[in-house]
């Protein structure tokens, strides 16, 4: 997904973050209380951020990776960079 992403088929790699995440809905591992840092929700949650990072929606890809964090620490992430958690 990012070396689709760093060619210019953005269109691409959403799709195949997309496919990710129907895998873990249908393996019913998303959406889930927590996450166990490291595992396949864990990195397509993170995969999610950053793709709405990388193509400009920053509050997307900031509700996404705080929200990663968020359960995968079972605690809330700090502010950062004068955002605060919603």
């Amino acid at each position: 997904m990012y070396a689709l992403r760093r060619m210019g088929r953005t269109a691409e790699a959403r799709q195949r973050i997309d496919a990710a995440m129907a895998i873990l809905r249908d393996l019913k591992d998303y959406p889930a209380a927590s996450v166990i840092l490291g595992d396949e929700s864990d990195a397509a949650l993170r995969a999610l951020g950053d793709h709405y990072a990388e193509t400009g929606d920053t509050a997307a890809a900031i509700r996404t990776l705080r929200g990663a964090v968020r359960k995968g620490s079972g605690v809330e992430a700090p502010a950062r960079d004068g955002f605060a958690p919603r």
